[in-house]
C-alpha cells in the first residue's frame, strides 16, 4: 500500500510540472557567443534576440580564463581567453582576480519584453538576458555584481 501512495504522489508531481528543473548550461564566453541568435519580423513588427540553448529561468555558468583585466574608477572589465575581445563589467574592484585565472560566473537566463517607436511603427522586443547584468526598468546592460564571480 505504502507503494501505490509514493508511486501516486510522484505520478502527481510529474504530471503537475513540480519535478521538472531549469537546466544548468557550462560554456565559455566564445560558446555563449555563438549561440545568439536573433529574428527579425519586418511585417508583424516583432524582434527576438535570444540563446539557442538557453531558456528563461536556466542557470548559465561560464568558465574561462582572464585574458585581460582593466580597471575604470569602480568598475573592473574582465576579458576572456576564449574572445579576448570580449568580456563583462564587474561592479566594483576584482583585486582577487588576475590575469590567466580560471573562473567560474554563475548567471540566470531572463526575458524582457519592451514596445518602441520607430518613427513609423511599434516594435515588440522580446529579449533572452542575463538577469544579473540586465536593468528591467531600463531595458539595458548594467555591470554584474561581483558574487556571482569565483576562481575555477
Amino acid at each position: 500500500m505504502r507503494k501505490v501512495v509514493v508511486l501516486a504522489i510522484f505520478l502527481i508531481a510529474i504530471f503537475a510540472g513540480c519535478t521538472e528543473k531549469e537546466k544548468a548550461v557550462v560554456m565559455n564566453l566564445k560558446e555563449l557567443s555563438e549561440d545568439v541568435e536573433t529574428e527579425t519580423n519586418n511585417e508583424t513588427h516583432y524582434f527576438f534576440s535570444g540563446f539557442k540553448s538557453l531558456d528563461d529561468g536556466d542557470t548559465l555558468i561560464i568558465e574561462d580564463e582572464i585574458y585581460q583585466k582593466q580597471i575604470v574608477q569602480n568598475y573592473t572589465l574582465l576579458l576572456f581567453a576564449s574572445m579576448p575581445s570580449s568580456g563583462f563589467y564587474f561592479d566594483g574592484n576584482l583585486t582577487d582576480f588576475n590575469v590567466g585565472d580560471k573562473v567560474r560566473i554563475k548567471l540566470h537566463i531572463g526575458v524582457d519584453h519592451l514596445q518602441q517607436f520607430d518613427g513609423q511603427n511599434v516594435w515588440t522586443i522580446e529579449w533572452e538576458v542575463l538577469k544579473e547584468g540586465w536593468d528591467f526598468e531600463k531595458h539595458s546592460w548594467k555591470p554584474l555584481p561581483t558574487n556571482v564571480i569565483q576562481h575555477a
